[in-house]
């Protein structure tokens, strides 16, 4: 005789009969809150700290203070270089131009060879006002050499008018406080006149690419500014 199983029987439980945990959530109008013993803790705290270590991360890498500041004399630039297909030295002597001190990261990389070729099809607006640009990145001259033979499709940038100083001893970029925590050049825009006063300084973020067009906007007041001033002192 087979026995038959009982089937429990389940009762509805009114609302206010629920055993209370004591664990609660109480939702408010900026983000969930976890309740525990009376002592409130952000849910989404892990995530938050993870966004607030990535953005000091952003931080860190994008607000370098560089030492060389607006007023102050250039430091001497004196390292090997590579320009029109040849390994030179190239030193920074204050002539008649004004220097446009194109610091940045890494030759073979996602941004830098697209600045850099813009830098070269704006070469002429630039060399119109009497300006010599150069790139200064933390790569060996050889490195240098091979992102300039290598075509756009293959990394590269092509043949450039203005030459890239190698700064594999890190001196320059240490000197103009633009070394940046990661050992490569900050991403940087100095400015520097023919009496070899440094008229701008701009860092850039390591993320994303500089704005060409409003460095040359800079420049052009500021050789404005120049132009005007002469000739208030020669009719005076």
């Amino acid at each position: 005789m087979e026995t038959k199983q009982e089937v429990p029987i389940v009762e509805c439980i009114k609302a206010e009969e629920v055993p209370k945990c004591d664990c609660e959530v109480a939702v408010t109008q900026e983000e969930p809150v976890l309740v525990i013993g009376g002592e409130t803790e952000t849910k989404a705290q892990d995530t938050t700290s993870l966004m607030d270590k990535f953005k000091g991360w952003v931080y860190n890498i994008t607000n370098t203070i560089p030492e060389i500041k607006v007023g102050s004399q250039a430091l001497p630039i004196k390292a090997e270089s590579y320009f029109n297909g040849e390994i030179a030295e190239y030193e920074m002597t204050q002539t008649d131009k004004y220097h446009i001190l194109v610091f940045y990261c890494k030759d073979f990389s996602t941004v830098c060879p697209k600045e850099l070729q813009e830098f070269n099809e704006r070469f002429e607006d630039f060399s119109l006002h009497g300006a010599e640009i150069v790139g200064i990145s933390v790569d060996d001259i050889q490195t240098h050499k091979r992102v300039c033979e290598s075509k756009p499709e293959e990394g590269g940038i092509g043949m450039l008018k203005y030459p890239l100083v190698s700064d594999i001893s890190k001196t320059i970029s240490t000197d103009y406080g633009l070394l940046s925590f990661t050992g490569l050049s900050n991403r940087a825009t100095v400015i520097i006149d023919p009496q070899g006063t440094v008229r701008s300084v701009k860092v850039h973020s390591l993320l994303f690419a500089r704005n060409v067009q409003e460095i040359l906007e800079e420049f052009r007041a500021i050789v404005m500014k120049d132009d005007i001033k002469k000739n208030i002192d020669l009719n005076y």
